[in-house]
């Protein structure tokens, strides 16, 4: 997300998908970017990716830029969080993920809108274990 803000890019970690559910074994089978806990994604020296692949990810990422608003607002001055919300499981597996590299069924709409409340209560309920997803804004202090 920093090219897309004109931030350094050595400043700002990149951001994607947070997968920290224990249906880590579906991602991992829709081959879809791995995840380490083991970065400090607020250092500017940090490698949050695999560095022999640069299109690679890491989707550990959003959940340790903004699990604690606290420490992201204090690390990161010049943006504040204006909504951060977990969200999606079985609409997320069942669109075959971010890149679509997996076979995916042709499901009606009613079932799709169904799953979509389904996975609405789910997070709910139980976001340690349902989210695979993320919505994070953000806005530049004046």
């Amino acid at each position: 997300w920093q090219h897309l803000l004109g931030l350094d890019s050595r400043r700002y970690s990149s951001a994607g998908r947070c997968c920290t559910s224990p249906l880590n074994s579906p991602i991992r089978l829709m081959r879809i970017e791995g995840w380490s806990y083991d970065i400090d994604v607020f250092s500017q020296d940090a490698v949050v990716n695999d560095p022999r692949d640069p299109w690679s990810g890491n989707n550990a990422v959003p959940e340790l830029l903004f699990s604690d608003r606290k420490t992201f607002e204090r690390e990161i001055g010049e943006f504040e969080i204006l909504h951060n919300e977990l969200c999606e499981c079985f609409s997320f597996l069942v669109s075959g993920g971010v890149v679509a590299k997996s076979p995916t069924l042709q499901l009606p709409e009613w079932m799709l809108r169904t799953i979509t409340v389904a996975d609405g209560i789910l997070v709910r309920l139980l976001p340690s274990v349902f989210a695979m997803g993320r919505q994070v804004v953000l806005q530049k202090r004046s």
